[in-house]
């Protein structure tokens, strides 16, 4: 791919996943007002069609842009460390996933387990962050059992909505394999 041609690529993805983690925020509070970080996981879309698609370095790129640029836009420093906790591990075992077993594992399961080490990230910078706060870290692992099986549900329909996509990306043309 030619430098300008993947500078621009890789701009429009960060962009389009900072977009689908916001859209998500706002469908996810609207469909579950009150519950403690519980997101669909939409911009997972774009960084399973970049660990497909793209190198390392550059879904890394977009993965960090990503949890930085939605927690600058959302204004919350603890939003933005727990997404960059959850983004990175997810993205560290996607990517191994994909790029050493996908023969073994589909995409769906790979989202699958993506969803679930979001979870277990976003619970390492809860208890990092917050083991002097006691009652909130108590209540972070009352509803954490309820947000694993929820993640698992929504990483399964972010395998599916990627597992779909493919087909209509490799006949666009955008990435060339």
């Amino acid at each position: 791919m030619r430098n300008t041609r993947k500078l621009v690529l890789i701009s429009v993805l960060i962009s389009l996943s900072v977009v689908l983690g916001i859209i998500d925020k706002y469908i996810s509070s609207f469909i579950l007002p009150g519950a403690i970080s519980a997101r669909l996981g939409l911009a997972n879309i774009v960084i399973m069609l970049g660990i497909i698609y793209l190198n390392f370095k550059d879904v890394l790129l977009i993965a960090i842009l990503k949890s930085v640029l939605i927690g600058f836009i959302l204004g919350r420093f603890d939003v933005f460390i727990y997404g960059f906790s959850g983004t990175m591990l997810s993205f560290f075992g996607m990517w191994m996933l994909y790029k050493f077993t996908k023969d073994w594992f589909s995409l769906i399961g790979i989202s699958l387990i993506g969803a679930i080490l979001h979870i277990i990230g976003q619970v390492t910078a809860v208890h990092w962050l917050l083991i002097s706060d006691i009652g909130y870290f108590s209540l972070y692992f009352i509803v954490n059992p309820f947000l694993i099986p929820a993640s698992m549900i929504t990483g399964v329909m972010i395998g599916i909505l990627t597992k779909s996509l493919i087909r209509y990306v490799d006949n666009s043309g955008i990435f060339k394999r």
